[in-house]
Parts: structure tokens; sequence; C-alpha cells
């Protein structure tokens, strides 16, 4: 009996142990549920309220320039394709240019398309976040895509006689009557006529710019031909020596211009129309607002500004479209501070004066076809149809990463034609602006790129919907703990207490 009572108290024993370890096992099990719980709960609640910042936040850490980025990659070898049209105004009744009952007409030609590729050398990264670099550019003529062939003659204004006359328009007569001697004997007309291949890239020699070069002290010659982009093709100094912040102190510096051919302004304008404002004109910073964006043009050796136009979709993403508007080629008619761009010379409304940005030419930036423009150049001249479609300079970008989704920059050169009483081939000409070329420079972003920006951007768009569904399983997990306890409590402990107890008393 005694053997029997001691093997039945053992046994009591052992299964009391067990229900003790089964019970704290039971416990333990319920305590990491519920601490999970509440753990995931704050995480995801955190997450939620902080998505915003956690997203400018990773954007900040991936889009700065390093030499080991991805930005930098494709800034260096940009990959995405490029092409330039070319037009040119042919003028068709230069014999008619002093009858005063005549107007200078002009037929449109073109386009005459290059595909243009580009990379960035002689890189410096410099200790003050900035890197320093140059851009080299090859242009190749794509005959299939265009609407005419480079051996087509084009009639023009000679500009390179034009550009002598006002070299010397304020010289002592005899050196202007030295010119107009000069321009006799080497057969210079008002016009001239020109393959579109010299007008472009190739040059044309002229023996005009043979016999100033032989006077280098009186009068400097940047090149032995005249083409409107001689010597551009495969240089790297055309565009000059740019020096823009990397953004990694602070993303909004992103791509901002600090230096350009190693100064912190241009000579070229006077006061604030000579800083260097905004982007280096390929890198934004993110975040873009429904304003204005500023970039610097080398091409106009000046920064212009953009203005948000309206909301697109591009690519199958939503775009903020900026455009040139009236501040771009103002001179101080459409808003007073802009005429310290009139360097010497203001106009009416719509052409920036680029005369000390090209070597003394009178040149002229406009849109294409006087686009915005007052109507006083349209009225001196025949041929121009303006159309917001076709000539309107816009740029897109996908407004939260800043990444431009489509770009087409359209500009047109015009040469102001005057009077030079001195100078007899100038002598009774009419003052008016010469529309000579213009130019659409396109880009669009690849497939590739917008399948990246895009899931890049669904991650930061739906990252909150995440993290509200891990809330959500964070409360379910707690409560499920709870009311799991509720219902395997002891029932006589429940009617004696009301308190609730992760393990059994």
């Amino acid at each position: 009996m005694h053997l029997k009572l001691q093997h039945f108290l053992s046994l009591s024993n052992c299964v009391m142990d067990s229900a003790s370890r089964i019970m704290t096992k039971e416990c333990d099990v319920k305590f990491i549920s519920l601490c999970s719980g509440i753990a995931v709960s704050v995480v995801a609640a955190l997450s939620f309220i902080l998505w915003p910042w956690i997203c400018k936040f990773v954007i900040s850490l991936k889009l700065p320039l390093t030499p080991t980025s991805d930005t930098y990659a494709i800034w260096r070898d940009t990959p995405i394709p490029m092409h330039i049209d070319f037009y040119f105004f042919n003028w068709t009744n230069p014999h008619e240019l002093l009858d005063p009952e005549k107007k200078p007409e002009f037929v449109q030609m073109g386009p005459y398309r290059f595909i243009e590729t580009k990379e960035k050398v002689n890189i410096t990264w410099n200790v003050n976040h900035t890197v320093s670099y140059q851009q080299r550019k090859w242009w190749y003529f794509d005959a299939e895509n265009s609407n005419g062939k480079l051996t087509d003659n084009i009639t023009t204004l000679n500009v390179v006689a034009l550009a002598a006359s006002n070299t010397v328009k304020n010289w002592a007569y005899v050196m202007q009557s030295a010119l107009s001697t000069a321009m006799s004997q080497t057969s210079q007309n008002i016009s001239v006529t020109k393959p579109a291949g010299q007008l472009l890239f190739d040059g044309y020699e002229d023996k005009l710019i043979d016999l100033a070069m032989n006077f280098p002290s009186m009068i400097t010659v940047p090149y032995d031909k005249f083409g409107w982009f001689y010597t551009r093709n495969g240089s790297a100094e055309f565009d000059g020596y740019f020096n823009i912040d990397v953004g990694s102190e602070d993303i909004e510096d992103f791509g901002r211009i600090r230096n350009w051919n190693y100064a912190s302004r241009t000579d070229y304008y006077a006061g604030e129309c000579g800083e260097l404002r905004g982007s280096g004109g390929e890198l934004f910073p993110p975040d873009m607002q429904q304003t204005k964006i500023t970039l610097f043009s080398p091409d106009m050796c000046r920064s212009v500004i953009l203005e948000y136009e309206r909301t697109v979709e591009h690519s199958g993403m939503e775009g903020y479209r900026f455009v040139g508007g009236l501040d771009m080629v103002d001179n101080g008619t459409h808003d007073a501070a802009n005429e310290c761009l009139c360097d010497g010379e203001c106009v009416p409304q719509g052409l920036s004066n680029a005369t000390s940005c090209r070597y003394g030419v009178p040149a002229f930036i406009s849109y294409p076809h006087f686009y915005l423009a007052d109507p006083v150049y349209r009225e001196d001249i025949r041929g121009m149809r303006p159309d917001k479609d076709l000539h309107q300079f816009q740029m897109t970008f996908e407004p939260t990463t800043g990444v431009p989704l489509e770009v087409k920059a359209r500009l047109q050169i015009n040469i102001l034609l005057t009077a030079n009483p001195s100078v007899m081939l100038f002598e009774k000409v009419p003052s008016i602006f010469f529309p000579m070329i213009w130019f659409e420079n396109k880009a669009t972003i690849t497939e590739e790129l917008a399948e990246e920006v895009k899931l890049a951007l669904y991650i930061f768009e739906n990252g909150r919907y995440g993290a509200a569904m891990v809330l959500f399983l964070g409360i379910s997990l707690i409560l499920i703990t709870l009311v799991v306890q509720r219902i395997f409590e002891n029932p006589q402990d429940v009617r004696k207490s009301t308190q609730f107890s992760l393990c059994p008393q």
C-alpha cells in the first residue's frame, strides 16, 4: 500500500511538472506573440507616418554623383538617344533687298537631321562636393530621316561681311573705308549661296577671313572658315568647362552649376544677367514643384528660366512640362530686371541679344519663326509661320525623381542687318532681323530607363499601403493573442478577477 501511494505521488509530481512546463511554454509563446505584434505595429506605424521622409532619404543617398553611383554611369555616357534637326531659311529674293516696296522672302528647308552622341571628359572630383568636366559631342548625318541633302544650296545673308562691318562701325573712317575697299576686291555680296553641309559643320572659306587673319593685332578671327557649327563636331572645348554640385551635401543643389570656364559668372552680360544660376542643364534635383526651373545654356552664354505649363502623361508616368515663355527671350520689356540682357541693343520683345557671346556677330536668339515675339519681326519679312506645337521650347520631368522624360529644345538664330554709311556694301541696306537657322534638339527617355523609374515610383507610392497592411497584421496578431488567452483562461479565475494575465496563476 505504501509503495502504491509512493508511486501515485511520484506520478502526480511528474504530471504537475509536465503541466508546469507546458504552461511555461504557452506563456513564452503568448508573450513572444504579443511582443511581436506590438513591435511589428510600431514599426509599421512609423513607416506609414515617415514614408515620404524615408523616400526622400533614399533618393538623397542614391541620386548624388559619385564615381560608383548609377547616376554617374548614365551622366557620363548618356544612353538616351538624341537627335538634332536643323532648318534653314532660304532667302529667295536677295536682289530685291534695296527695293522699299519689297520684303525679304524666306522658304524653310529641312529638317537636316543629325544623330547626337556625347560623353563627359576630363572629369575631376573636387573636395568641395563638386565635379568639373568638359563634354565632347559628335553629330552624324541621318539621311534617311532628313528632308534634304547636305549638298542642297541655300541662299542666306553674308554673315562674314556683315560681322566685319559691325566690328569696325566705331573705328576711324579711314579704317572703315579700307574694309569697304577690301570687300570690293574680294567680291563680297549681301548674300551668299552655300551647301547646307558647309553652313553647318564643314564651314566654307572666305577671302575676307583670310585677309583679316593677316592682321591679328587689329581684329580677332576665331576660325579660318565660317559655319554655324564649324569645329564643334568632336570638340570637347566648344561648350566650355563646367563645374557642378554633386548633391551629396544638399540634394536640392544636385546638378547646380557653380562655375563655367573657371568663373562663377559670365562676362557677356552685366549685373544679375551674368550670374550662373540653376542646373548645369542635365541633372535636376528631385521633388520638383509646379513653378519654374532655371538652367544654364552654353549656347546662350547665360541662365534661362522655364515656366511650369501643365502636367502631362509620358512613358506611362505623370510628368511636369516646363516651357520657355516670355522671360527666356526677354530684354526688359516683359520684366525690367532683364534689361541687362540688352547688351547695348534693346529691341522689341522676343529676341535676346547674343552678340557678345558670338564674337561680335550681331546675333539674336528667338524661338523658331519668331514664336512669342513682337509682331514687328514678322511684319518686316515674309515666310514666318509660328506654331506653338512646332516651335515651343519645352522640357518634361518626372517630378518625384527629377528625371527628364522628354526634351524639345528649339531656338532660332537671327542676324541684325543694319546700314553702315562708311562701308559701301551696307551703305543703304534696311534694318531687318534676318532669320538664319533654327534647330530642335530632341531626346526621349528609353523604355528601359522608364521601367526603372516606374519601379522606383511604384515602391515610393505604394510603400505607405504596404506599411498600412503590415500595421493591420501587427494589430491582428495582438488581438488574436488576447482573444486566444481569454478563451483558454480558467473559468474560475475569470469569475474571480477581470484582470488579464499573460500566464495562468
